[in-house]
């Protein structure tokens, strides 16, 4: 399959142009496709994700459809500005930590398609950075046979 890499000013210019018929094809985010997948007016085709997703089990990854090796799943994290110290972060931090794991926010992540992954709790700065470097060897060879630059 050879494919056509149209760029657009964000995902809302991109899901209008899919909804219109312009576009056979797009990736992503769940929280963007799920309303539009639950309405009938996109199909989804698979995830990146390792797992399916609660929001949408019926929908295969795309390893199970044959693409070994293809696995992406984004995250959200939050940053502050070098030298905040720890006193300042670790409340927030817990805060977070705490609300997150309420039914009623936890419902909504999932509602929204997607995913409150417990494994990544409070990473340290060490873990962190290992993380982000982890991403971004997985992503830079990707990126580059694409013709894209990695900043």
């Amino acid at each position: 399959m050879q494919l056509l890499y149209v760029p657009f000013k964000g995902d809302a210019e991109a899901l209008i142009a899919l909804l219109a018929g312009d576009l056979q094809l797009m990736l992503m985010a769940p929280n963007v496709a799920l309303p539009h997948v639950k309405s009938g007016r996109l199909r989804a085709l698979a995830v990146t994700a390792v797992q399916r997703l609660g929001s949408m089990p019926d929908v295969a990854t795309v390893q199970e459809c044959g693409l070994q090796d293809c696995e992406y799943s984004a995250w959200i994290t939050a940053f502050s500005p070098t030298g905040v110290p720890p006193s300042m972060v670790r409340p927030i931090s817990e805060a977070w930590d705490s609300m997150r794991r309420h039914a009623a926010v936890r419902n909504g992540i999932e509602a929204a398609g997607l995913q409150s992954v417990d494994s990544t709790d409070m990473l340290s700065h060490s873990q962190m950075d290992a993380f982000l470097a982890q991403q971004r060897s997985k992503l830079e060879p990707v990126l580059r046979k694409a013709g894209v630059t990695p900043m």
